[in-house]
């Protein structure tokens, strides 16, 4: 209590100094020096830096923005040719994103994209200042991804998060690429996949109980139609005592036939030709449902499903 006391008389006795030696009046010219102040810029509420009781870390101009904690979807190399106090653009940046569980060619994607930021709002409490709102990432193909910043509050819990992308109103304007299933069955929502196994056809020459695996492939075109890629086919041939001998060649698949099953497209066509020794051979299969012990397989067209 009287160290406060002690400030207030101090303020006073100031306030009355000023009075009589005129200092207000020089108090009042400098007054508009200190109202020009630059105000400060918007932040980008970014992952890390945080406790998850405050909001994540706030960066001006930053180089990287995460979308997923797990490092699976992030924007990357940004430089930024605006950020003022209302919008902000970048002029090069590439979006990241993986589709399988990590880390191949085949689910590591990279686009070309724009980063838009805007809907300025102010906040008091622990970090006070100007921030951005929003967010539209464009220049990735068929989906624009809209993101939204949301603040919850739970007595004295305050968190930020970044909401939308994916399922946001844009990507629900345009359907998702289909899918392609593995011999799992129907849990294998798989995208630009590198292997495709336990696919069976009397196709491959010699070729033990019709089975083979496609693997290393790589998928120039991925549409809503069709896709188109190349990789290898393994099979195994007999070999002396009845053990199977390895064999590979090249080969070129094509996806196509698109159907739906618990809302999600899938293509229920693959075609397959490889070059053996002079002779080329050419295959189809179906995506059949049910197909055994399991939920669904890839089977050849007019094969019994049991």
């Amino acid at each position: 209590m009287k160290i406060y006391l002690l400030i207030v008389a101090a303020f006073v006795a100031a306030l009355a100094m000023s009075a009589i030696s005129g200092v207000a009046a020089a108090d009042a010219s400098a007054s508009p020096a200190a109202a020009s102040k630059p105000a400060p810029l918007p932040v980008l509420y970014n992952l890390g830096g945080g406790t998850g009781a405050v909001w994540d870390n706030p960066q001006v101009k930053p180089k990287i923005f995460y979308i997923f904690a797990n490092g699976s979807a992030a924007v990357t190399g940004m430089h930024w040719a605006r950020w003022n106090h209302r919008t902000a653009v970048t002029s090069k940046a590439t979006e990241y994103e993986r589709t399988g569980p990590c880390c191949t060619k085949a689910d590591q994607h990279y686009y070309r994209v724009t980063v838009t930021l805007s809907g300025v709002r102010s906040r008091g409490g622990v970090r006070p200042g100007p921030y951005f709102t929003r967010m539209v990432i464009t220049g990735r193909g068929v989906r624009t991804l809209r993101y939204t910043y949301e603040v919850f509050r739970h007595g004295s819990l305050v968190i930020g998060a970044w909401l939308g992308g994916a399922a946001g109103t844009a990507a629900a304007s345009a359907p998702k690429p289909p899918v392609v299933h593995d011999w799992l069955g129907w849990n294998q929502n798989l995208t630009r996949p590198s292997f495709l196994g336990a696919l069976h056809s009397g196709v491959p020459p010699k070729a033990i109980d019709g089975d083979f695996v496609l693997m290393k492939l790589h998928w120039p075109t991925w549409g809503r139609g069709s896709a188109h890629g190349s990789g290898q086919i393994g099979w195994a041939q007999p070999g002396p005592g009845g053990n199977g001998i390895s064999r590979k060649a090249p080969v070129k698949v094509t996806l196509s036939s698109v159907a739906t099953h618990g809302g999600r497209r899938y293509f229920s066509r693959l075609a397959f030709r490889f070059t053996w020794r002079g002779h080329t051979y050419a295959g189809t299969e179906k995506f059949a449902d049910p197909c055994g012990n399991t939920t669904g397989c890839w089977v050849t067209p007019g094969t019994p499903v049991v």
